[in-house]
């Protein structure tokens, strides 16, 4: 494989467009996981607290509470879609978990673009004789 500086260059443009977008969806999902309408909030800075738990957090609690059975075999997905059906998961929560599956998508992306950088900065060091 050759390697030529217009492709660098867009491995470079890649990897500052996908770990922007990790974080862009970091941050939408910490926003949508703190409006979850479960949750009640008072105060300010130092003085915030929030009553409650979210609803996300409490799908996944009783999902592991039946998980301790030995002899369910349903799978998350399919509890938290039936979750979602019986309206026991706000839109927010929602979001949160819409975001997480494109974040997973856009962090394995930044990966491999990562390991095809390291790649190239071995082969450039091999050939070149850097140190």
């Amino acid at each position: 494989m050759k390697t030529t500086e217009a492709g660098i260059l867009t491995l470079v443009r890649d990897h500052a467009f996908w770990a922007d977008e990790v974080r862009r969806l970091k941050t939408l999902g910490s926003e949508a996981y703190s409006r979850c309408e479960s949750v009640d909030t008072a105060g300010e800075g130092s003085n915030f607290h929030s009553f409650g738990t979210p609803c996300l957090e409490t799908v996944v609690n009783e999902y592991r509470s039946l998980k301790q059975d030995p002899y369910e075999c349903i799978e998350f997905e399919e509890f938290y879609l039936a979750c979602v059906d019986n309206d026991e998961v706000c839109c927010w929560c929602q979001k949160v978990r819409e975001y997480k599956s494109q974040r997973v998508k856009a962090s394995v992306r930044l990966g491999q673009i990562r390991s095809a950088i390291t790649r190239i900065g071995r082969r450039l060091a091999t050939e070149g004789g850097a140190t």
